[in-house]
């Protein structure tokens, strides 16, 4: 395993690559035709994760070994012959069992993966292939940051590196204009306790489950710092582990979190405007306006428009909330500001109501 070692040092640096547009590699499907997507492809028990901005493509995760030539046709049939980017989240092999075959079939120009080794065949065929194509490699640790297009990436965990390959996940957080993407890997309670404490922005409009909707993942504490209007939950039909959890689902219905499913829904699409996330299924078109930062007056909220009101705001999400909302408990110093005026003024700002307390 000394070559691998080795192999993380020498590959320390990204290097700076364009991104080649081509129109038909934009999103079409239904009515929606959006450039800036992000998608969770149906790879039965495992996670794969393909996304799309302005000409530049970046793969999280391949799924297992049997799973590589799956990802490859759906990255083919969307006219893509070069990846920016690929991310190992951790070395389980239902993340980067099929990664040699991606990194083999396509020019990949950088690989962020944690900076830890295993022992895995599927491992040792990763590093391979990144060795005999000279990829580069980037150490996925807390504090990095990089452009995708239109989408600005930041990774927030692993803040440090331990033992357990799950809480190892390499944690981005996708933005573009007032869409947030939070992408977890199989990151569990753990390291989801070290990102909340680091003070990272984890609010996110969208978050992928971890660890495919397990119980050890997505905490109450964790999933009320995110904030999420939309979870999509990557897992196999039927599966052995039971995936989803009932105890996991409670959480996300406990904060009204709509939740999206590969074993029921089949590849499951985010398509981000900048200003709101549609989200598209294998089998449905249906747009999810609670990312929008925008509000439609209705006579339940009249009367409070144009009274003098206390609220807390989010900076970071532009929602605001009412004192007592459980999602304001957890709002980081940062971005935590008080704000008393009237509700439409705030409204005029930028800001939208929480869609939990629904202020």
């Amino acid at each position: 395993m000394r070559r691998i070692s080795v192999l993380f040092i020498l590959l320390l640096f990204a290097l700076t690559s364009g991104c080649s547009y081509n129109s038909a590699n934009v999103f079409n499907k239904g009515e929606i035709t959006y450039d800036n997507t992000v998608s969770f492809i149906d790879v039965g028990q495992g996670d794969s994760i393909l996304v799309k901005s302005n000409g530049c493509y970046m793969l999280v995760d391949a799924g297992e070994e049997d799973k590589g030539s799956v990802v490859a046709e759906y990255i083919r049939n969307e006219g893509i012959d070069k990846l920016d980017y690929v991310v190992a989240t951790h070395p389980h092999s239902d993340h980067i069992g099929g990664m040699d075959d991606i990194l083999n079939t396509f020019q990949v120009d950088n690989i962020i993966m944690p900076d830890m080794v295993t022992s895995t065949k599927c491992f040792e065929n990763m590093l391979n292939a990144v060795e005999n194509k000279n990829i580069n490699a980037i150490v996925g640790q807390a504090g990095y940051d990089f452009e995708l297009g239109n989408f600005k990436c930041s990774i927030v965990g692993p803040v440090t590196i331990g033992d357990d390959a799950n809480n190892n996940s390499v944690v981005i957080k996708l933005v573009y204009g007032n869409d947030s993407i939070l992408l977890t890997g199989d990151c569990s309670k753990a390291e989801e306790t070290d990102i909340a404490d680091s003070g990272a922005d984890i609010s996110a409009n969208l978050l992928k489950a971890g660890h495919h909707g397990s119980s050890t993942s997505s905490s109450d504490k964790f999933v009320s710092m995110v904030s999420p209007q939309i979870v999509v939950i990557s897992c196999g039909k039927d599966n052995e582990y039971g995936h989803p959890h009932k105890e996991t689902l409670d959480t996300f219905n406990k904060y009204g979190v709509k939740v999206y499913r590969t074993d029921e829904e089949g590849t499951v699409t985010a398509v981000c405007s900048g200003n709101g996330i549609s989200m598209v299924t294998d089998n449905t078109v249906t747009e999810d306006t609670d990312t929008e930062n925008t509000y439609t007056e209705n006579t339940d909220t009249d009367d409070k428009n144009n009274e003098n009101v206390s609220y807390i705001l989010n900076k970071g999400t532009k929602k605001f909330h009412n004192a007592d909302c459980s999602s304001a408990e957890s709002i980081s110093e940062k971005n935590r500001q008080e704000y008393t005026g009237t509700r439409e003024e705030l409204i005029k700002t930028g800001y939208a109501p929480c869609g939990i307390c629904k202020p």
